[in-house]
């Protein structure tokens, strides 16, 4: 806990350092055209179409 406190007053914030996050597995500017070509696609084709797994049930 002290530790903690140190380090909050040192860097005035004790919030937590926020990380790098993953790079996205869909490129959103194909997504988008993808959906405007095919506007009748069920979300069982859609991932298919981009390589990833579907997580609906």
């Amino acid at each position: 806990m002290e530790n903690w406190n140190r380090k909050c007053r040192q860097e005035d914030s004790c919030f937590p350092k926020r990380l790098g996050g993953s790079e996205k597995k869909i490129n959103l500017e194909k997504l988008e055209e993808y959906v405007k070509k095919i506007q009748d696609t069920t979300l069982k084709k859609a991932p298919q179409e981009f390589g990833v797994q579907s997580i609906t049930g």
